[in-house]
C-alpha cells in the first residue's frame, strides 16, 4: 500500500499545474522529473521476485506466450 501511495503522490505532483518550479519555463520540468525519479527509487525497494513473476504472468495474459521478455529480464538481474 505504501508503494501505491508513493506512486500516486508522484504522478499527482507531475500533473498538478502548481508546483515548486513552474512548467512554463523549460527547466520547470526538472522538479517533476526529480519527484518521479525519487518515487521510482523508493518503489524499487518493494520489487521482489514474486512481483516480477506476477508482472510476467500479466504480460503473458495481455500479449500471449510468444511475447519476448528477455530484454527486460536481462536489465533486471
Amino acid at each position: 500500500m505504501h508503494a501505491k501511495a508513493i506512486t500516486i503522490s508522484a504522478l499527482g505532483y507531475f500533473i498538478f499545474p502548481l508546483d515548486l518550479i513552474t512548467d512554463i519555463a523549460p527547466e520547470g520540468y526538472t522538479d517533476d522529473l526529480g519527484a518521479l525519479g525519487t518515487a521510482l527509487l523508493q518503489v524499487a525497494i518493494y520489487i521482489d521476485q514474486d512481483v516480477k513473476d506476477k508482472a510476467k504472468n500479466k504480460i503473458r495474459d495481455w500479449f500471449g506466450d510468444e511475447f519476448d521478455t528477455s530484454a527486460v529480464d536481462n536489465k533486471l538481474k
